[in-house]
């Protein structure tokens, strides 16, 4: 038994190091329409988000960097009335990754955004938000592969211009589910 959880440990250092010093590339993607008659006007929505993510892997466990949310949503009414609404945040994260095999990782990811919102070409109000997520890594090949949470932490503020800020807490354990991308790219010559 003492063989194979020195086996084990031995295995899981070994891959945990692979991802030392290397460029974490990662993001999610998402598109919503949706379509309304029983709303005043026929309402026509569509949304869309882009979320990357870049941090270094500066040591066997610990990513930093950057994370980003691009957003943007089109309300049409039957009337052809178009409202178009805009977002965009960005702030710090850092995350802190436990491989357990070649193919499989578990990370959780603490990250602060901090963003502005638009309707038209008019600031609407700024926004802030924190929150805590574990997640579940699967590399596919060479460091390429799938980021899978379902849910966590949150914090958030939003404060429309000229008004009050709103806070907000939020537990979503299992209410949530999103997947994304990722690729890890060496920094490092090989030899």
């Amino acid at each position: 038994m003492k063989k194979v959880l020195v086996a084990a440990f031995a295995l899981v250092s070994l891959t945990a190091s692979a991802q030392k010093g290397t460029l974490l590339v990662a993001g999610n993607v998402s598109l919503e329409t949706s379509k309304s008659p029983d709303v005043p006007n026929d309402e026509k929505s569509t949304s869309f988000d882009f979320n990357p993510t870049v941090g270094y892997q500066f040591n066997d466990n610990w990513t930093a960097g950057v994370v980003a949310e691009v957003g943007t949503t089109k309300n049409t009414s039957n009337t052809n009335v178009v409202t178009k609404y805009s977002s965009f945040g960005v702030g710090p994260f850092v995350r802190y990754t436990q491989t357990l095999s070649n193919i499989f990782s578990l990370y959780g990811q603490l990250q602060g955004v901090f963003g502005t919102s638009k309707v038209g070409s008019t600031k609407v109000g700024t926004s802030t938000a924190i929150a805590l997520t574990p997640a579940a890594f699967i590399n596919l090949k060479n460091g390429f592969g799938l980021n899978f949470d379902f849910g966590g932490l949150g914090f958030s503020s939003t404060k429309p211009t000229g008004g009050s800020a709103s806070t907000g807490f939020g537990v979503t354990f299992g209410k949530t589910m999103n997947i994304g991308i990722q690729k890890n790219f060496s920094l490092t010559k090989k030899k």
